[in-house]
Formats: structure tokens, C-alpha cells, sequence
């Protein structure tokens, strides 16, 4: 429906049909929620259908006051997106324990994710999940 200025409506919470990428505010919003100072981060039911290579670096740079210090984040959740895939700088969160994947769109895993799947607590519930390589 228009509103009259020929402007189509903004997507509204839970529409499938825009596509909302993981950003900068977002992971701001995060951190100031986090009730860890940042450990843990709820990235959950936002309707994300992208984390990009920036994010996951920015992600990776959370907490750290120099290039040598680790991603201090342990914790994160990511369930009940539209997710299909996450990129390789994904695996900077050094410190991860806990991801939650389950409900997203994900078909298939790259190679390098399996390494992820050595965090003691990770979940892909309602996940179809084939890992592959690439070439």
C-alpha cells in the first residue's frame, strides 16, 4: 500500500521479501545490550539475511584495544534470521563457546566452518547443514 507520495512503504519487522545485512548499529546496539560488557552478544529475530565480511570483521574487533588482542566475544546468537551463509572471517571470533545458528536459511557450510564446530555449544537446530569445499 502507498501512502500517497508514490514512496513504497518501509519494510516492516519480519518481512521476507527486503534483505537487512548485518551492520555497523546493529552490533553497536548489541554490545550496549549485552549484559557482559560484550562477551555476549544476541543477534537473534532481527530478520538478518547477511553478515559481510566487514561485520564479521568488525565483530572480531570487538572489545580489543590493539591489533594484537583477541576478539573478546564468547558468546553469540544468531538464530531465527534468513542467514544463508557466513564469511570466512566468521572464524576471527577466537574466543567463541556458544553459537546459535538454528532457524536460519543456511544449506550448505564451507569447509573452514568445521572448525566452528569445535565451540563446545553450537547449535543448528532447524538447519538443514551440508558442509563442502570449495574449489
Amino acid at each position: 500500500m502507498y501512502t500517497g507520495n508514490n514512496q513504497p512503504p518501509a519494510l516492516s519487522y519480519g518481512d521476507r521479501r527486503g534483505t537487512t545485512p548485518l551492520s555497523s548499529t546493529t552490533i553497536a546496539e548489541a554490545v550496549d545490550r549485552s549484559p557482559d560488557g560484550g562477551l555476549t552478544l544476541v543477534l537473534s529475530k532481527l530478520n538478518l539475511s547477511d553478515v559481510s565480511v566487514e561485520a564479521a570483521e568488525e565483530l572480531a574487533s570487538v572489545g580489543r584495544n590493539g591489533p594484537d588482542e583477541e576478539c573478546i566475544i564468547e558468546r553469540i546468537t544468531l538464530g531465527s534470521n534468513r542467514l544463508t551463509t557466513l564469511p570466512t572471517e566468521f572464524a576471527l571470533l577466537s574466543r567463541l563457546r556458544y553459537l546459535n545458528l538454528k532457524h536460519n536459511s543456511f544449506s550448505s557450510f564451507p569447509m573452514w566452518f568445521v572448525s566452528l564446530l569445535a565451540v563446545p555449544n553450537a547449535f543448528l537446530n532447524g538447519t538443514a547443514v551440508n558442509c563442502h569445499a570449495k574449489p
